[in-house]
């Protein structure tokens, strides 16, 4: 029998060799277009500006507003990809646990084993700077909550805050939330459980739903019609069944033992008279599929990253369900149930390792594409500006936060931040549309300018998913006012690690300036 504290101790050691492998992939896992805003709109709240009205933002404002100490401690990718990485840690370790309380050592064991299956796709985008990883926090705390934690008395009305807090995050955890907060409703054992439980859900939504409100066309764009701009072309059910493709192939471990669990929890009489009495459990896991639809029917690139906060949970429930139906089902001995499950586990793992897009995610130390990439870039913006400077990147934004300068009003986005919309629109969006930019660069001209083929080429198509060419003379005839003082390469991830070309322009200020 295991001594006292085996789960916690379980969990600590899982949690110990994620934050490891996690470490890795954060020191040299290719940086991501959506990682800049991300730590941009951390700072921006840190110094006061409210989302939606003072900057766009196309996701929910809790995982920038749970960055915004940590950039402000050290605006740095460095930083923002470290608290991924303890993010991570604490999930894998919380899942394993629970795998330990529930299901004993051997549990705790096959699911560290099987969360093996995952690597490397998921140490990659647990490790980077966007929401995967705090999402993926939120739900194993709440699987915790919900298989062996507390007593429901303190833990119902823990899990309703971080349901709601996954809502805020990434509004398609409503899905998640909604059924699992009634559910926690209709099971709680007293009336002031019931209380604190809405009374938790209150506090956190109710920030989130008046900031809706009084910033409604702001941030609809921002947490719906943004995320369906590459999608116009893509209408139907062929973009789910190609999606559902790329999700096969990205996860064909967690994938196959998910349809497995699902599988051996409708044959096992006991799992479904258990299932029967646990309606949150029920719920949570209901919610789960119509979150990946609500995600893929949003879903604007990479359908793996989409399914990347769910996949260790999956994964976890999906090998407890397998072994209590073992013991149940099958009339052989559990050694052979192990060695058939490991057998399976294996060849998850070789499936995911051959098929997945992870291969360009990962390069060797001094490599282009990691954040030391960035610094022959950074420290040129350093030597031509100083902190005050404005500078407008927009394909790698991220070295406005890492050079601690100051962004171009409009261009929270990145490159996302350049649309073919009205002038009345991007105004009201806090965006650019060519008649803005052309503005800025004329009345406001930043400092530097930070430009890739892809911007440039955006900027002639009027708006990065736009396909209307525009009239760039305007544009063009500002670029005189600039001349380019550096040129780097990158790599990035588009489908394939490709080198980029890096060129800075510094305007021309008869008046020099000294680098800090």
């Amino acid at each position: 029998m295991d001594r006292p504290g085996g789960a916690w101790r379980a969990g600590f050691l899982a949690g110990a060799a994620t934050a490891v492998v996690g470490s890795l992939f954060a020191w040299l896992g290719v940086v991501n277009g959506d990682e800049g805003w991300y730590g941009l709109a951390a700072r921006a709240i840190g110094d006061g500006r409210v989302p939606y009205r003072d900057f766009a933002l196309a996701q929910g404002p809790g995982y920038p507003t749970f960055l915004a100490p940590f950039v402000a401690l050290w605006p740095n990718l460095g930083m923002t990809r470290a608290v991924s990485v303890v993010c991570a840690a604490i999930g894998v370790g919380l899942l394993v646990a629970t795998a330990h309380r529930v299901g004993g050592r051997r549990a705790a064991g096959i699911s560290a084993v099987a969360l093996l299956a995952t690597v490397p796709s998921l140490p990659y985008w647990l490790s980077i700077t966007k929401t995967y990883a705090f999402c993926f926090l939120l739900l194993a705390a709440i699987v915790f909550l919900l298989a062996g934690g507390p007593r429901p008395r303190v833990g119902y009305p823990i899990a309703a805050v971080l349901a709601v807090g996954l809502v805020v995050t990434r509004t398609t955890g409503i899905a998640i939330a909604a059924p699992l907060v009634l559910a926690l409703l209709i099971r709680a054992p007293d009336r002031a459980t019931r209380r604190d439980v809405l009374l938790g859900a209150a506090i956190v939504s109710l920030p989130f739903a008046v900031l809706l409100w009084r910033e409604w066309p702001q941030a609809h764009w921002g947490l719906y019609e943004y995320h369906h701009l590459a999608l116009v072309r893509q209408d139907g059910p062929g973009r789910y069944v190609s999606r559902s493709v790329g999700a096969l192939r990205a996860w064909p471990g967690p994938v196959a033992l998910a349809v497995v669990a699902l599988v051996a929890a409708l044959r096992t009489p006991t799992m479904r008279a258990w299932l029967r009495r646990r309606l949150d459990v029920v719920a949570f896991a209901v919610g789960i599929p119509v979150f990946v639809l609500l995600h893929e029917s949003g879903g604007i690139f990479f359908t793996e990253e989409y399914l990347a906060p769910l996949i260790g949970v999956v994964v976890v429930g999906s090998v407890l369900v397998i072994l209590r139906a073992v013991g149940e089902l099958a009339p052989i001995d559990h050694g052979r149930a192990r060695r058939i499950l490991v057998a399976c586990l294996t060849v998850g793992i070789v499936a995911t390792a051959v098929t997945g897009g992870h291969r360009d995610y990962l390069g060797r130390p001094g490599w282009r594409g990691s954040i030391a990439g960035l610094d022959p870039i950074n420290r040129c913006i350093r030597e031509h500006s100083v902190p005050t400077d404005e500078v407008l990147a927009l394909y790698v934004e991220e070295v406005v936060l890492q050079t601690g300068r100051r962004a171009v009003p409009g261009a929270s986005l990145g490159s996302f931040s350049y649309q073919d919309v009205s002038t009345a629109r991007a105004r009201q969006l806090r965006i650019l549309n060519s008649t803005e930019l052309t503005r800025i660069l004329e009345r406001r001209p930043p400092k530097v300018l930070v430009f890739t083929p892809f911007d440039f080429n955006s900027i002639y198509r009027g708006g990065w998913f736009s396909d209307h060419l525009i009239d760039t003379t305007a544009i063009n005839r500002t670029f005189l006012q600039y001349r380019p003082v550096c040129r780097a390469r990158i790599e990035r991830n588009v489908f394939n690690n490709l080198p980029i070309k890096v060129d800075v322009y510094v305007r021309n200020d008869p008046a020099p300036r000294t680098a800090p």
